[in-house]
Protein backbone atom coordinates (compact mmCIF):
# COMPACT_ATOMS: atom_id res chain seq x y z
CA UNK A 1 0.00 0.00 0.00
CA UNK A 2 3.12 2.05 0.25
CA UNK A 3 3.99 2.31 -2.59
CA UNK A 4 0.39 3.28 -4.39
CA UNK A 5 -0.19 5.92 -1.66
CA UNK A 6 3.45 7.35 -2.66
CA UNK A 7 2.35 7.37 -6.47
CA UNK A 8 -0.47 8.63 -5.79
CA UNK A 9 0.64 11.78 -3.82
CA UNK A 10 3.23 12.31 -6.52
CA UNK A 11 0.68 13.15 -8.90
CA UNK A 12 -0.77 15.78 -6.62
CA UNK A 13 -3.55 13.82 -5.57
CA UNK A 14 -5.12 13.84 -1.86
CA UNK A 15 -4.18 10.68 -0.20
CA UNK A 16 -5.51 9.43 3.45
CA UNK A 17 -4.34 6.98 5.22
CA UNK A 18 -6.55 5.04 7.16
CA UNK A 19 -4.79 2.76 10.30
CA UNK A 20 -5.33 1.03 13.47
CA UNK A 21 -2.61 2.08 16.21
CA UNK A 22 -1.72 -1.60 16.43
CA UNK A 23 -0.36 -1.51 12.95
CA UNK A 24 1.47 1.89 12.69
CA UNK A 25 4.63 1.22 14.37
CA UNK A 26 5.29 -1.37 11.90
CA UNK A 27 3.26 -0.02 8.81
CA UNK A 28 6.90 2.22 8.13
CA UNK A 29 6.10 5.48 6.19
CA UNK A 30 2.99 6.89 5.33
CA UNK A 31 1.85 9.46 2.95
CA UNK A 32 -0.37 12.29 2.81
CA UNK A 33 -2.72 12.91 6.25
CA UNK A 34 -2.86 10.25 8.61
CA UNK A 35 -5.92 8.88 10.27
CA UNK A 36 -4.84 6.32 13.49
CA UNK A 37 -7.82 4.90 14.75
CA UNK A 38 -8.43 2.24 17.71
CA UNK A 39 -9.89 -1.05 15.84
CA UNK A 40 -10.06 -2.24 12.26
CA UNK A 41 -13.99 -1.91 12.86
CA UNK A 42 -13.46 1.54 12.79
CA UNK A 43 -10.93 1.89 10.08
CA UNK A 44 -13.40 0.20 8.04
CA UNK A 45 -16.03 2.92 8.91
CA UNK A 46 -13.69 5.66 7.74
CA UNK A 47 -12.50 4.08 4.72
CA UNK A 48 -16.01 3.92 3.75
CA UNK A 49 -16.97 7.53 4.76
CA UNK A 50 -13.63 8.98 2.92
CA UNK A 51 -13.84 6.79 -0.70
CA UNK A 52 -15.30 6.83 -3.47
CA UNK A 53 -14.44 3.50 -4.38
CA UNK A 54 -12.88 0.38 -3.27
CA UNK A 55 -10.21 -1.56 -5.01
CA UNK A 56 -8.57 -4.81 -4.09
CA UNK A 57 -4.91 -5.37 -4.74
CA UNK A 58 -3.54 -8.70 -3.95
CA UNK A 59 -3.33 -9.53 -0.70
CA UNK A 60 -4.00 -11.35 1.82
CA UNK A 61 -7.12 -12.51 4.66
CA UNK A 62 -7.29 -9.27 5.80
CA UNK A 63 -7.97 -7.80 2.25
CA UNK A 64 -10.86 -10.31 0.77
CA UNK A 65 -12.12 -9.74 4.68
CA UNK A 66 -12.02 -5.66 3.78
CA UNK A 67 -13.31 -6.26 0.19
CA UNK A 68 -16.43 -8.79 1.24
CA UNK A 69 -17.70 -6.29 3.51
CA UNK A 70 -17.59 -3.03 1.12
CA UNK A 71 -19.86 -5.70 -1.07
CA UNK A 72 -21.92 -6.60 1.52
CA UNK A 73 -22.37 -2.75 2.55
CA UNK A 74 -23.36 -2.26 -0.82
CA UNK A 75 -25.82 -5.31 -0.86
CA UNK A 76 -27.42 -3.90 2.20
CA UNK A 77 -27.10 -0.14 0.91
CA UNK A 78 -25.49 1.22 3.07
CA UNK A 79 -23.28 2.76 0.55
CA UNK A 80 -23.57 2.67 -3.42
CA UNK A 81 -19.60 2.98 -4.26
CA UNK A 82 -17.96 0.51 -6.70
CA UNK A 83 -16.05 -2.22 -5.47
CA UNK A 84 -13.24 -3.90 -7.87
CA UNK A 85 -10.79 -6.60 -7.74
CA UNK A 86 -7.39 -5.72 -9.65
CA UNK A 87 -6.77 -9.28 -10.69
CA UNK A 88 -3.19 -9.85 -11.44
CA UNK A 89 -2.36 -13.26 -13.17
CA UNK A 90 -4.83 -15.66 -11.39
CA UNK A 91 -3.90 -14.58 -7.36
CA UNK A 92 -7.67 -14.06 -6.60
CA UNK A 93 -8.79 -17.15 -8.33
CA UNK A 94 -5.64 -19.34 -6.66
CA UNK A 95 -6.29 -17.73 -3.25
CA UNK A 96 -10.14 -18.37 -3.41
CA UNK A 97 -9.43 -22.14 -4.83
CA UNK A 98 -6.89 -22.29 -1.66
CA UNK A 99 -9.31 -21.10 0.45
CA UNK A 100 -12.33 -23.79 -0.68
CA UNK A 101 -9.69 -26.46 -0.73
CA UNK A 102 -8.57 -25.96 2.95
CA UNK A 103 -12.36 -26.37 3.87
CA UNK A 104 -13.27 -28.68 1.96
CA UNK A 105 -10.23 -31.11 4.06
CA UNK A 106 -11.35 -29.80 7.37
CA UNK A 107 -15.29 -30.49 6.93
CA UNK A 108 -14.35 -33.88 5.67
CA UNK A 109 -11.92 -34.34 9.06
CA UNK A 110 -14.91 -33.33 11.10
CA UNK A 111 -16.98 -35.55 9.53
CA UNK A 112 -14.84 -38.33 9.62
CA UNK A 113 -14.07 -37.64 13.25
CA UNK A 114 -17.89 -37.43 14.04
CA UNK A 115 -18.73 -40.73 12.06
CA UNK A 116 -15.93 -42.47 13.97
CA UNK A 117 -16.33 -40.96 17.27
CA UNK A 118 -20.25 -40.58 17.49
Amino acid sequence: MGVLSKAVSETGTKVISIIPESLAAVSGKSQGEVIQVKSMHERKMLMNQYADAFIALPGGFGTMEELVETITWAQLNIHHKPSKLYQISIFFFLFFFNFLTKAIILLLKFFFFCIIYF
